[in-house]
């Protein structure tokens, strides 16, 4: 049987081949390329300012010396006999730095001279958790403690003073004068 026989019992027409060829790639557009940003006029550009300083907002430089001097005037009141200017001026300093350990000192010495126990101890005892071994400290705290009629943890105050500075004559008149 012929090709032409056994194409046409198919019911086709004889055909020669094609040779296989690959289709032409859709064509791809390159992509423009982006222009160029402008030059920048750095004399005309706007300039991002940072947002104004608020003139009265103390800063930290500032509350720092307005403290000194308040500690200063306390000191000269203290010195001076006048405990409620000294108090005055020293809660003060206080308010402006309230971890200041030179501050507390001031301010537990103060409130125990013009009356003010509970208020001396507490500002003694933070005073003292920041400096556990000033002897001066722990005696301040007994006196306020005996003032206040706390003779038992006067006398330990007083006796750990002793411990850190054995000699301490307001330490050993302390514990005496708690004993009675």
């Amino acid at each position: 049987m012929t090709l032409g026989a056994c194409c046409g019992a198919l019911g086709t027409s004889p055909t020669r081949a094609q040779p296989a060829t690959d289709p032409a790639p859709p064509a791809v557009a390159e992509p423009a390329p982006e222009p160029m940003p402008a030059p920048i006029d750095v004399e005309s550009a706007p300039v991002p300012m940072p947002a104004p300083l608020d003139a009265d907002a103390p800063t930290a430089a500032a509350a720092h010396a307005e403290a000194e001097a308040l500690i200063t005037s306390a000191q000269d009141h203290y010195r001076g006999g006048a405990y409620s200017e000294a108090r005055r001026d020293a809660e003060a300093a206080l308010a402006l730095q309230p971890e200041d350990h030179g501050t507390l000192r001031l301010v537990g010495r103060v409130r125990l001279m013009s009356g003010d126990l509970p208020g001396a101890i507490d500002a003694l005892r933070l005073a003292i958790a920041q400096s556990p071994h000033d002897a001066e400290l722990r005696v301040w705290l007994g006196d306020a403690q005996r003032a206040g009629g706390d003779a038992a943890a006067a006398r330990q105050s007083y006796a750990r003073a002793l411990g850190i500075d054995p000699g301490n004559p307001r330490a050993q008149e302390g514990l005496r004068l708690a004993k009675i």
